[in-house]
């Protein structure tokens, strides 16, 4: 749930509307990595996701994340 409302927050930032589909790219831990695995689906239903793409990278406490249309 706090990752998708991350999430929803940056669509918002971005002045995304709801019919806008994104590439969600995120860099995570392996930890954060597992649980977008197993609800991939659900996240890209609920954020309005067309791609989700792991990047490896620096992880700070909360996810990174960008948003391409």
């Amino acid at each position: 749930r706090d990752l998708v409302r991350t999430i929803q927050e940056a669509r918002k930032t971005a002045g995304l509307t709801v019919s806008d589909r994104v590439v969600l790219t995120l860099t995570l831990t392996p930890e954060w990595k597992g649980v977008v695995e197993t609800f991939r689906a659900e996240i890209m239903q609920l954020c309005g996701a067309k791609e989700i793409v792991f990047v490896d990278g620096e992880v700070k406490d909360i996810p990174e994340i960008r948003l391409e249309k």
